[in-house]
């Protein structure tokens, strides 16, 4: 990829972006309320870009996963998803998530 199509795919993931934010913030004030619905809106928001986030960083781009591996790594959401169901703080299950991780990957990887 060449410097120039490097520059239009970032003009472009920043416009689609903004638009996006736009078009939830004229959605949520045309419903009046405008402040609680659009927290409501956008609340499953977060987890979602950080389940992403985490999902392209672990399964490589053009092979299938290493299935032991993976295997860990779902015992480690287990355990942030567990948590935070318990606590309903992100960041402490996050935090609790990538704990149980590198544990796992301590004890299994010996």
């Amino acid at each position: 990829m060449n410097d120039t199509a490097l520059w239009v795919a970032i003009a472009l993931a920043a416009s689609g972006t903004y638009l996006l934010r736009l078009a939830g913030m004229l959605a949520g004030a045309r419903q009046g309320d405008g402040e609680r619905r659009f927290g409501r809106l956008f609340e499953p928001v977060g987890p979602a870009l950080i389940a992403a986030f985490l999902w392209v960083e672990i399964v490589p781009a053009h092979s299938l996963p290493n299935w032991p591996h993976l295997a860990l790594q779902l015992l480690a959401y287990g355990v942030a998803l567990w948590v935070k169901r318990r606590t309903r703080n992100l960041g402490v299950a996050l935090l609790s998530g990538l704990l149980a991780y590198a544990a796992l990957l301590t004890v299994f990887a010996a």
